[in-house]
């Protein structure tokens, strides 16, 4: 067997093997992806349904308030007041509810459940991964010189 050959089979295997990672990788992303979209479609309508409810409530405590004070317009406004103050509250609390519940629905869905909780669990895993990667590079980098080197040998003996 000549050394283009085996160089030719080489590519071939290697070039299947890259089909084949890409292949698993999409269709790794469209697992990911699909199982991120139904959970969104899920907190929306959640979200719609403790709206209407919250709604409801505002009224109900709305009509309380304005039988008791026998003006339903002070009801009215108390309620208003009062779902004021839950929006403040909300936004004031935004980082800590609803960023770590979508880092943590998505970690979940893609990396397997537990793995990273919140924002700075999310920060650190991305430190540690860039960590591999760079050794990674760097193991190629050296099996690639090292080759080269090897083959300059051969050339030159």
């Amino acid at each position: 067997m000549s050394s283009s050959e085996s160089n030719s089979r080489f590519s071939d295997s290697l070039r299947q093997y890259a089909d084949l990672k890409v292949e698993e990788l999409k269709l790794s992303g469209i697992e990911s992806l699909s199982g991120i979209l139904s959970k969104m479609l899920l907190f929306l309508l959640i979200f719609i349904l403790c709206g209407l409810v919250i709604g409801l409530l505002a009224i109900a405590f709305a009509l309380f308030i304005g039988y008791l004070t026998g003006n339903t317009i002070i009801g009215f406004l108390c309620s208003a007041a009062l779902v004021l103050l839950m929006i403040i509250v909300l936004i004031l609390c935004r980082k800590r509810f609803m960023k770590n519940i979508f880092i943590r629905a998505f970690a979940d869905q893609m990396l397997g459940e537990g793995v990273v909780t919140d924002a700075r669990d999310l920060k650190m895993k991305k430190e540690i991964v860039k960590i591999a990667i760079d050794s990674q590079e760097n193991k190629i980098q050296y099996t690639i010189i090292e080759n080269i080197l090897t083959l300059l040998k051969k050339i030159f003996n």
